[in-house]
């Protein structure tokens, strides 16, 4: 916010007429000249005039001179509630910047680099307003999200569960199981599915996602070779948004590697001597990002639970777990 010509000035004004007392007006402001080169800071205060338009900072008296306002309060000294609207008047045209209703000693203000917000009697930040980003993070389960007071948005993340990566065995070496579906409201990250185990060399699909502003499927689960092949190395698992998906298992009778915590990624298939299939990869969960202004108050969530490894069979071993989803909600205030 600057005013950058002689004829531009700030002005603020009140709904109507006060019961016993005008709001008192103090601005901090900065002035640069032609060069750019700063003032020290000046303060001028003043006082609103119920409907009447007040200047609380007037316009530079140099062309080419720039004033910069730091810092602003309009503090409600009325016995009953105000509503103040802060503009800028060129002579011509007004544009309004702000309008708030302060109860009676509250305080509007503004700062530079930090914007509008209100302070209640007690001075505490009222309804949230200029409050930092909050964060809720969800890990497991499911329930009822509730949003805080005063937040005006919500970013909201999520990520299906990550399949199970497939087992491996002589007779009975087990797919990996699916992974759950995350969603929160109408917002969906679909589960991986579970990496085939012994018999079938197809790894699991990633999930699909839907009712987000981004939305991204999983990485799919690798396959693998016949057997007698060379390097009977196991699948790995499908990558989510979040990376993290369970490796592949060097060739051997060995077990498969699990997918990072609440990545959505899948877990990798456990590994063959070469006489018979290594075990594929599970799918990863799909990764959906929805902004929500004016949110509800409350939404209804629940996170996919991960995919469970194939189960060993005779004389093998059992693949890795995918990973649980995860549900972010990241919230603004203004």
């Amino acid at each position: 916010m600057i005013l950058d010509s002689t004829s531009l000035k700030l002005e603020a004004v009140l709904g109507g007429a006060v019961a016993a007392n005008q709001p008192e007006v103090t601005v901090v402001f900065i002035n640069y000249n032609v060069d750019g080169v700063p003032s020290k800071p000046a303060t001028v205060r003043s006082a609103l005039s119920s409907s009447t338009d007040v200047t609380i900072l007037a316009a530079p008296s140099v062309d080419g001179h720039v004033r910069e306002p730091q810092f602003i309060s309009i503090y409600n000294k009325d016995t009953a509630s105000v509503t103040v609207t802060v503009k800028t008047d060129d002579g011509t045209t007004e544009r309004i910047l702000h309008r708030a209703t302060l109860a009676t000693l509250e305080a509007l203000q503004y700062e530079k680099g930090r914007g509008w917000y209100a302070l209640t009697s007690s001075g505490a930040v009222k309804n949230g307003q200029g409050k930092s980003p909050t964060r809720q993070v969800f890990t497991s389960g499911s329930g009822t999200y509730t949003t805080p007071s005063g937040c005006a948005a919500i970013d909201v993340e999520l990520v299906g569960g990550g399949g199970g990566g497939g087992g491996t065995g002589s007779s009975g070496g087990g797919a990996g199981g699916n992974g759950g579906n995350t969603t929160f409201s109408t917002i969906t990250g679909n589960g991986g599915t579970g990496g085939n185990g012994t018999g079938a060399a197809v790894g699991g699909a990633g999930g699909t996602a839907t009712g987000g502003d981004v939305n991204i499927s999983g990485g799919d689960g690798a396959g693998t070779n016949g057997p007698g092949a060379p390097v009977m190395v196991s699948g790995h698992g499908g990558g989510s948004f979040f990376g993290g998906f369970g490796p592949s298992t060097a060739s051997g009778n060995n077990s498969g590697n699990a997918a990072e915590a609440n990545t959505g990624s899948g877990g990798g298939g456990a590994a063959t001597d070469g006489t018979r299939y290594g075990g594929c990869g599970g799918g990863a969960g799909g990764y959906a990002r929805k902004l929500i202004a004016n949110p509800a108050a409350t939404y209804s969530y629940a996170v996919g639970a991960a995919g469970s490894a194939g189960a060993a069979g005779t004389g093998g071993q059992p693949g890795g777990a995918g990973a649980a989803g995860i549900i972010i909600v990241t919230e603004f205030y203004t």
